[in-house]
């Protein structure tokens, strides 16, 4: 298994770092965003030479939760390892938070981890045309506002320092124009090595290639469907997502003890427009839709939930809803990866082996 990181500053660019951060805001200080790769090192060939994924394995895309405060590590590696186990590359995205975490700047670091995949792709061993977003809380919000964007002027903000060379071309050190990797084997026991490398643009004033390109026409991606099928997602699997802030700040209005929504949720909606909220913006070029949830979900209610898979489906997008009847919000893999036992109803668990057979079910199809 070879282990990637690639740190998205230098990607998102100065015209992102440009928008000044909140002050007096809860949660943690600004934080840098990186993509965390863990990819396969070959192809699996059967007995007689066909290789499984002749494209490359596809990549799941894992959207930590945390309120736009910080990104939980209990939905970031437990999840990660279930769906590497099963055979997929997987990318875990740290988005900006705390004070950084400014509408749109999160969306633009989920759009320049993609990026990254897309254009290292080959020696990632990933196809990039196949790719499942897997968000969850506010990554679920992260991850369906992304899926549902059609066309946004956010989108093609990817030039890194000096110019829009920074971050493209192969992992290799003497690709002078492309990322430089500095690499090194750990034992993890059992005479197992696990490849660990580290991506860094070789040289950001490098203006000769760009790779904006894949954004660059984001006022025209509407044509092709959106920037999901512009980038290669076929689907999108959400855990306890928030899609609707608007819904979500009356309930906890009305809700004894509970903070606003403002409060909650790093810096996001300082400058959040209420159309870009997935409820709104979701319509027949969302891709195919995973969503599971608990009934007594208390910072989530699972009406939520359940309101924006019947609106999915009322656009003819194919959509899987799993309400299990109880459950504490942020259960994750709901096992002792990523939480205490006396936490979780066994059954939630289940959704992981659910949501495995339906990225199946997606990838035999395309």
């Amino acid at each position: 298994m070879i282990r990637t990181v690639m740190p998205l500053d230098d990607v998102v660019g100065a015209s992102a770092r440009a928008h000044k951060p909140a002050t007096n805001l809860p949660g943690a200080p600004g934080t840098a965003a990186s993509v965390e790769i863990l990819s396969w090192d070959r192809e699996l060939v059967s007995k007689s030479g066909t290789p499984q994924w002749p494209g490359g394995r596809p990549m799941v895309v894992v959207i930590p939760g945390g309120s736009y405060q910080y990104c939980s590590p209990r939905e970031a590696d437990p999840v990660a390892l279930r769906f590497l186990a099963a055979g997929y590359n997987v990318a875990v995205l740290r988005y900006r938070v705390g004070a950084d975490s400014r509408y749109p700047l999160p969306l633009r670091d989920l759009a320049a981890a993609l990026v990254v995949i897309r254009e290292n792709a080959e020696e990632l061993g990933t196809d990039p045309e196949r790719i499942v977003l897997c968000g969850f809380s506010a990554g679920g919000h992260l991850a369906a506002t992304f899926a549902s964007t059609v066309a946004a002027d956010w989108a093609g903000v990817g030039a890194g320092r000096g110019g829009e060379g920074a971050g493209r071309g192969e992992c290799d050190a003497a690709h002078t124009s492309g990322p430089v990797c500095s690499s090194r084997e750990v034992d993890i026991g059992g005479g197992e090595l696990v490849q660990t490398r580290r991506i860094v643009p070789a040289d950001p004033s490098d203006s000769t290639t760009g790779w904006t390109a894949e954004l660059a026409s984001a006022d025209r991606v509407h044509t092709q469907g959106g920037l999901a099928a512009h980038l290669g997602i076929l689907g999108v699997i959400l855990g306890y997502p928030v899609v609707d802030f608007h819904a979500l700040e009356e309930y906890y209005q009305h809700s004894d003890g509970l903070e606003s929504t403002s409060g909650r949720v790093g810096a996001m909606l300082a400058d959040y427009r209420p159309e870009a909220d997935p409820a709104v913006l979701a319509g027949p070029h969302t891709p195919p839709t995973f969503i599971f949830t608990t009934g007594t979900d208390e910072i989530i209610p699972a009406v939520h939930t359940m309101n924006y898979a019947r609106r999915l489906a009322d656009y003819g997008v194919p959509v899987e809803l799993h309400v299990y009847s109880s459950g504490l919000h942020g259960l994750s893999v709901a096992d002792a990866t990523a939480c205490v036992e006396e936490d979780y109803p066994a059954r939630v668990g289940g959704w992981i082996e659910a949501a495995l057979a339906w990225v199946s079910e997606l990838f035999s199809l395309r």
